[in-house]
Order: structure tokens, then C-alpha cells, then sequence
């Protein structure tokens, strides 16, 4: 599993887009809202799923099992 969905200069890229008032696209930004869309879907099921898994196994855990 990855622990990551983003690198830190993409992080610090799209936080300096979004601070500034005019901001230029940048390839990185452009790049980085394209693929943000398409896969968006699949990773918030990823972490639905996640947070199913780890609520169960809390659950179970404090049943003793």
C-alpha cells in the first residue's frame, strides 16, 4: 500500500496555486487536475474501504477475537 496520494512538491505546487490570487497553470497543475478527476472515484473508495477495515478490526479487537 502506498502511503502517499501526493508527493511533497506536488503538495507544495497546488498549495502555492491555490494561495495566489492569479495564479499561472503550470504542466504540474494541469496535469495534476486531470488526473485528480479522473481518478478521484477510485480513491475515495479505496478509503471507504480502508475505514471499513480498520472500524471492523477495532470492533473485533475489543471483543477480544
Amino acid at each position: 500500500m502506498f502511503t502517499r496520494i501526493l508527493t511533497a512538491h506536488e503538495r507544495n505546487e497546488i498549495t502555492k496555486y491555490l494561495q495566489e490570487s492569479n495564479a499561472k497553470r503550470t504542466h504540474l497543475i494541469s496535469v495534476t487536475a486531470s488526473r485528480t478527476r479522473a481518478h478521484t472515484p477510485l480513491i475515495l473508495s479505496d478509503l471507504a474501504l480502508l475505514r471499513s477495515l480498520v472500524e471492523k478490526y477495532d470492533r473485533e479487537k475489543t471483543r477480544g477475537n
